[in-house]
């Protein structure tokens, strides 16, 4: 009776070893190098068990074979792990070097261009070209807010980043004239755009420390500068970093 057992326990696990085989053969399939190594992983605790259990086993004797067998496939599974992580490594890190630059790129521009100081200016410099009855280029109204905004408040109809005379001239008119206590309103309102757009994307976790120093000046620096305006602007960041999503090492996957 006790032969018959043995005999039955060896053919599950005779089955078992092979469908671990195959499982082994399809985790090599599998495209994200994460999946690869949590399911290895998790195939090497599950062999390594039985591994184990048979080495305790008082018949230990009678499972020599198959302990060969799951040793290999054990020790095979090890070195996949080593090699998997070594490649998700290699990935992150090239991810993580992208990110950093990403966002590198989006402080200094907005610490080139989104301050209050340097809307205001831009702004003016529209208003300026429009007097003179030239074309004005405005970047910001990228931003399809503030685009939508102009349209709604300034009675234009902006459509890209290049302004009209005549909508230039409109932009004048509805300001009531050169007025910079007026453009400075809409320079904030913009500022403000510009940090839900450009700085609230970037999760400051993944920086490293001399760009995360460099984001947070830049953010404070903005932050002060939108403080005692007639609209406030820092409430409406605050709810939009509640709902803005940031951006993750997968998004530089390429």
């Amino acid at each position: 009776l006790k032969q018959i057992e043995v005999a039955l326990r060896r053919i599950r696990i005779i089955k078992e070893i092979r469908q671990w085989e195959s499982q082994k053969k399809r985790i090599l399939s599998l495209k994200k190098l994460r999946d690869k190594l949590v399911a290895n992983s998790q195939l090497l605790q599950t062999a390594n068990a039985l591994r184990i259990d048979l080495l305790l086993d008082k018949e230990t004797v009678a499972f020599e074979r198959e302990l060969q067998q799951l040793s290999k496939l054990c020790d095979d599974l090890t070195v996949s792990n080593k090699n998997q992580i070594a490649a998700l490594q290699k990935k992150e890190e090239k991810q993580r070097e992208k990110y950093q630059e990403w966002a590198l790129e989006q402080i200094i521009w907005v610490k080139n261009n989104g301050t209050v100081s340097a809307v205001d200016t831009k702004l003016n410099h529209l208003l300026a070209a429009a007097r003179d009855n030239k074309e004005g280029q405005f970047e910001y109204l990228e931003n399809v807010h503030i685009r939508n905004w102009f349209n709604k408040n300034k009675g234009t109809k902006l459509t890209s980043t290049t302004v009209s005379v005549e909508d230039g001239k409109k932009l004048i008119e509805k300001l009531g004239g050169y007025v910079s206590d007026k453009t400075k309103s809409i320079s904030q309102l913009i500022t403000r755009e510009v940090m839900i757009k450009r700085l609230l994307p970037i999760d400051t976790r993944l920086l490293d420390q001399p760009v995360l120093e460099l984001y947070n000046e830049t953010w404070a620096q903005l932050w002060n500068s939108l403080e005692g305006a007639k609209e406030d602007h820092r409430l409406k960041i605050a709810r939009a970093a509640v709902k803005k999503t940031k951006a993750t090492l997968d998004n530089f996957s390429n």
